[in-house]
């Protein structure tokens, strides 16, 4: 686990792996990114994104259709891309209808403190300030296709924290609210509560259970072909600060 004496950010890495290679992994830093890539008979690459500890990848086929699956296998999100069909008659399915972001938003907080109950953490609230930044930063990503942190600083110099997600479907992609916050959680199988030592990447779960984050902004995007989202989640007082993980990251209840 990455330590500093200020808000420490981890990256669940962007990736593409050779065809056949099951998968690949950053050994060292799951900020760098890897790429890992699925290629088909023809030569055609498919490219997925996935999270630190590595992709499998599987084809199959669907109504005459094959689909190259890449699922992470680790911390981070699962994806997926499918083949051009060959036959022009054949129509790709169309994307998902997005969750509004007000009824998304409120979804997430919820999610945020029931996890945070199970460690006797005070709930979050929603902050507009950080309700924007997320969701600024989240339209970036959507944008441009791509999968990073922001700096993760307010317009008025204050440091803030942040968890990232990332899904795509070839059948169309959506967050509701709850599924990137217990994505996020779920690091806590490699977080030991007595000792408060990491055997993986744990900041967002760290982040997620901060008892002295009280405020929560929260964004998402979707690409314009409507087969990625991404989330983005905004704490202050941002966590995973250097020497006060015992009395920010509570046992369970």
């Amino acid at each position: 686990m990455k330590i500093a004496a200020a808000a420490v950010i981890f990256c669940m890495g962007l990736a593409i792996g050779l065809a056949d290679t099951g998968c690949t992994k950053d050994e060292n830093d799951a900020c760098k990114g890897i790429s890992l890539y699925t290629e088909d008979h023809n030569g055609d690459r498919h490219c997925c994104f996935a999270g630190y500890n590595g992709i499998s990848t599987k084809t199959s086929v669907t109504n005459g259709v094959t689909v190259f699956t890449c699922t992470c296998k680790g911390s981070g999100s699962t994806g997926g891309s499918s083949a051009s069909p060959k036959d022009p008659q054949i129509a790709a399915p169309a994307p998902l209808e997005l969750t509004p972001l007000d009824e998304y938003r409120q979804n997430s907080l919820e999610k945020h403190n029931e996890l945070r109950a199970l460690h006797g953490s005070p709930p979050l609230v929603l902050s507009d300030e950080l309700n924007s930044y997320a969701q600024a930063w989240a339209e970036h990503l959507a944008a441009n296709n791509i999968f990073g942190h922001s700096a993760a600083v307010l317009p008025s110099g204050q440091k803030i924290g942040e968890n990232i997600a990332y899904y795509s479907s070839s059948a169309g992609a959506d967050y509701k609210g709850p599924e990137p916050v217990q994505l996020w959680y779920d690091e806590i199988k490699d977080y030991d509560l007595k000792t408060h030592t990491s055997t993986g990447v744990t900041g967002h779960f760290t982040q997620v259970v901060w008892k002295a984050s009280t405020q929560l902004g929260v964004g998402k995007a979707r690409t314009a072909d409507g087969m990625s989202v991404f989330a983005v989640a905004n704490y202050w007082p941002p966590g995973n600060y250097n020497n006060e993980y015992p009395e920010n990251v509570p046992d369970l209840v």
